[in-house]
């Protein structure tokens, strides 16, 4: 199961799922997925963001 990552129209990554059998990927997965999707998306923006300002503050010491 695949499921793209965005935000504001922007993609920031993907999530995939899987399983060893094909017919072990329920509509319950589906639903966990879906609801799961929203905050993997913003950990990942937040965690960029604050990469980001740990190296811009790191520039600016030198």
């Amino acid at each position: 199961m695949f499921r793209a990552l965005d935000i504001h129209g922007k993609e920031v990554g993907s999530l995939l799922i899987s399983a060893k059998c094909h017919d072990r990927l329920t509509q319950k997965a589906a639903d966990l997925n879906e609801v799961i999707r929203e905050p993997i998306t913003i950990a990942i923006v937040n965690t960029r963001q604050n990469k980001e300002l740990e190296q811009t503050k790191k520039r600016s010491l030198f």
